[in-house]
Protein backbone atom coordinates (compact mmCIF):
# COMPACT_ATOMS: atom_id res chain seq x y z
CA UNK A 1 0.00 0.00 0.00
CA UNK A 2 1.11 3.33 -1.05
CA UNK A 3 2.01 5.80 1.81
CA UNK A 4 2.19 8.90 0.78
CA UNK A 5 4.50 11.71 2.71
CA UNK A 6 2.98 14.64 4.44
CA UNK A 7 4.22 18.13 2.71
CA UNK A 8 3.09 20.88 4.94
CA UNK A 9 4.76 23.15 2.63
CA UNK A 10 2.60 21.62 -0.35
CA UNK A 11 -0.57 21.57 1.82
CA UNK A 12 0.32 25.36 2.33
CA UNK A 13 0.99 26.28 -1.26
CA UNK A 14 -2.69 24.40 -1.97
CA UNK A 15 -4.71 26.49 0.79
CA UNK A 16 -2.60 29.59 0.06
CA UNK A 17 -3.62 29.84 -3.74
CA UNK A 18 -7.49 27.96 -3.37
CA UNK A 19 -8.36 30.71 -0.51
CA UNK A 20 -6.00 33.33 0.05
CA UNK A 21 -4.08 33.91 -3.15
CA UNK A 22 -4.17 36.35 -6.02
CA UNK A 23 -0.68 37.14 -6.32
CA UNK A 24 1.55 34.79 -9.30
CA UNK A 25 4.49 34.18 -6.56
CA UNK A 26 4.21 31.99 -4.31
CA UNK A 27 5.16 32.84 -0.95
CA UNK A 28 6.79 30.05 0.74
CA UNK A 29 8.81 29.54 -2.34
CA UNK A 30 12.66 30.15 -2.60
CA UNK A 31 13.38 33.24 -4.97
CA UNK A 32 12.89 32.82 -8.70
CA UNK A 33 9.37 30.25 -8.51
CA UNK A 34 6.53 31.50 -9.70
CA UNK A 35 3.22 30.35 -10.77
CA UNK A 36 1.94 30.67 -14.34
CA UNK A 37 0.43 33.46 -15.63
CA UNK A 38 -2.90 31.35 -16.66
CA UNK A 39 -3.45 31.02 -13.19
CA UNK A 40 -5.74 34.23 -13.09
CA UNK A 41 -7.07 32.94 -16.12
CA UNK A 42 -8.53 29.47 -15.40
CA UNK A 43 -10.92 27.94 -18.37
CA UNK A 44 -12.27 25.57 -15.33
CA UNK A 45 -12.31 26.05 -11.78
CA UNK A 46 -9.69 24.39 -9.52
CA UNK A 47 -10.83 22.53 -6.52
CA UNK A 48 -8.47 20.73 -3.88
CA UNK A 49 -8.97 16.80 -4.83
CA UNK A 50 -6.94 13.94 -3.46
CA UNK A 51 -7.00 11.31 -5.86
CA UNK A 52 -4.02 8.73 -6.47
CA UNK A 53 -2.93 8.51 -9.62
CA UNK A 54 -0.19 6.57 -11.73
CA UNK A 55 2.11 8.97 -13.67
CA UNK A 56 4.38 7.05 -16.88
CA UNK A 57 7.06 8.95 -18.65
CA UNK A 58 10.76 9.67 -19.19
CA UNK A 59 13.17 11.19 -16.61
CA UNK A 60 14.81 13.80 -18.48
CA UNK A 61 13.16 12.50 -21.66
CA UNK A 62 15.41 8.98 -21.30
CA UNK A 63 14.99 6.62 -18.86
CA UNK A 64 11.03 5.27 -18.53
CA UNK A 65 9.64 5.60 -15.03
CA UNK A 66 6.34 4.84 -12.87
CA UNK A 67 5.71 7.22 -10.20
CA UNK A 68 2.46 6.63 -7.49
CA UNK A 69 1.30 10.05 -6.41
CA UNK A 70 -1.78 12.01 -5.31
CA UNK A 71 -3.31 15.05 -6.78
CA UNK A 72 -3.11 18.52 -4.96
CA UNK A 73 -5.56 20.05 -6.85
CA UNK A 74 -7.41 19.05 -10.01
CA UNK A 75 -9.96 21.11 -13.06
CA UNK A 76 -11.71 19.86 -15.69
CA UNK A 77 -7.90 20.95 -18.14
CA UNK A 78 -5.74 19.76 -15.91
CA UNK A 79 -4.09 19.19 -12.39
CA UNK A 80 -1.39 20.18 -9.85
CA UNK A 81 0.39 17.60 -7.94
CA UNK A 82 3.96 16.34 -6.36
CA UNK A 83 6.42 13.85 -8.33
CA UNK A 84 9.60 12.62 -7.05
CA UNK A 85 11.13 12.11 -10.87
CA UNK A 86 12.41 15.03 -12.43
CA UNK A 87 10.24 16.22 -15.65
CA UNK A 88 10.52 19.20 -18.29
CA UNK A 89 8.32 21.50 -19.23
CA UNK A 90 6.44 20.56 -22.77
CA UNK A 91 7.10 17.08 -21.68
CA UNK A 92 4.26 14.46 -22.46
CA UNK A 93 2.75 12.44 -19.33
CA UNK A 94 0.61 9.67 -19.01
CA UNK A 95 -1.94 9.67 -16.14
CA UNK A 96 -3.71 6.71 -14.62
CA UNK A 97 -6.46 7.02 -12.15
CA UNK A 98 -6.75 4.86 -9.54
CA UNK A 99 -9.92 5.16 -8.49
CA UNK A 100 -11.83 4.41 -12.05
CA UNK A 101 -8.20 3.29 -13.90
CA UNK A 102 -8.93 5.70 -16.72
CA UNK A 103 -5.66 7.07 -19.02
CA UNK A 104 -5.06 10.41 -19.93
CA UNK A 105 -2.30 12.22 -21.56
CA UNK A 106 -0.59 15.87 -20.47
CA UNK A 107 1.62 18.03 -21.12
CA UNK A 108 3.93 19.43 -18.23
CA UNK A 109 3.16 23.37 -18.15
CA UNK A 110 4.63 23.92 -14.89
CA UNK A 111 7.45 22.93 -12.14
CA UNK A 112 8.34 23.93 -9.38
CA UNK A 113 11.14 24.31 -7.14
CA UNK A 114 12.14 20.67 -5.01
CA UNK A 115 10.83 20.53 -1.74
CA UNK A 116 11.75 17.60 0.64
CA UNK A 117 12.05 15.42 -2.38
CA UNK A 118 9.37 16.29 -4.15
CA UNK A 119 8.39 18.62 -7.06
CA UNK A 120 5.05 20.48 -7.57
CA UNK A 121 4.13 19.79 -11.38
CA UNK A 122 1.16 21.48 -13.72
CA UNK A 123 -0.25 19.18 -15.81
CA UNK A 124 -2.34 20.36 -18.19
CA UNK A 125 -4.85 18.17 -20.06
CA UNK A 126 -5.07 17.60 -24.17
CA UNK A 127 -8.72 18.34 -24.04
CA UNK A 128 -11.20 19.40 -20.92
CA UNK A 129 -11.89 15.83 -19.09
CA UNK A 130 -13.83 16.43 -16.35
CA UNK A 131 -15.19 12.74 -15.97
CA UNK A 132 -11.45 11.81 -15.29
CA UNK A 133 -11.88 12.51 -11.83
CA UNK A 134 -15.61 10.94 -11.88
CA UNK A 135 -16.81 13.70 -9.07
CA UNK A 136 -20.39 12.80 -8.85
CA UNK A 137 -20.61 16.99 -8.51
CA UNK A 138 -18.16 19.12 -10.41
CA UNK A 139 -18.21 22.56 -10.14
CA UNK A 140 -20.56 24.06 -12.97
CA UNK A 141 -18.16 25.11 -15.13
CA UNK A 142 -16.40 21.56 -15.69
CA UNK A 143 -20.25 20.95 -17.80
CA UNK A 144 -19.21 24.01 -19.77
CA UNK A 145 -15.47 23.61 -20.78
CA UNK A 146 -15.43 20.71 -23.12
Amino acid sequence: MYQRPVDFGLLFSLFYFRYLGTSHHHPTAPSGESMPSAIAERRSQRIPLDVPLVIKGRNDGKHEFREETFTLSASAHGVLLALKNNVGLGQKLLLLNQKNWDELVGQVVYVGLPHAGLTRVGIEFEQASPEFWSLSAPPANWRQSH
